[in-house]
């Protein structure tokens, strides 16, 4: 099976799945109209297709959404994590501090897998970035002051 996807609005095809054993395909797809291909092809080559019409009432595509900071004071650390929410896998996370004093940014981590991050500050009073991305590169980010 092959199946792919026709945006009306973009005038785009997107291939779902090719070569496929399987008749079905997970289908993630912003809010719009589109047309549905697939095609079966049978082991001696057989091949047969059918298109239908499929209006999407609400976007699925992949998405993270930052829902707010935690935190765990140690006496020789701060752990900091964002909370959040996703449709998918792979969101990576990106740390920063920003030193109201010095005025100067520190890179914490860089895309990195875990949501928490291990922090050595010093006294002061700091905005706390986070950044979240996903594979396909959509990013979202947040900011909270801590002292």
């Amino acid at each position: 099976f092959t199946f792919k996807s026709y945006n009306l609005s973009t005038h785009q095809w997107v291939t779902l799945g090719e070569n496929k054993t399987s008749n079905w395909q997970t289908w993630l797809p912003e809010k719009g109209n589109y047309w549905i291909y697939v095609e079966a092809t049978t082991p001696d080559g057989y091949t047969t297709n059918q298109v239908m019409c499929f209006a999407v009432g609400k976007n699925y595509a992949p998405y993270v959404s930052l829902n707010g900071f935690t935190w765990q004071v140690f006496s020789d650390r701060i752990n900091i994590g964002t909370a959040y929410s996703t449709n998918t896998t792979g969101v990576r996370f990106t740390f920063k501090s920003y030193n109201l004093d010095t005025k100067k940014w520190t890179a914490l981590s860089n895309e990195k897998a875990s949501n928490w991050q291990t922090w050595y500050p010093k006294k002061g009073n700091y905005w706390i970035y986070v950044e979240a991305t996903l594979p396909n590169g959509y990013k979202t980010n947040q900011v909270m002051c801590f002292a």
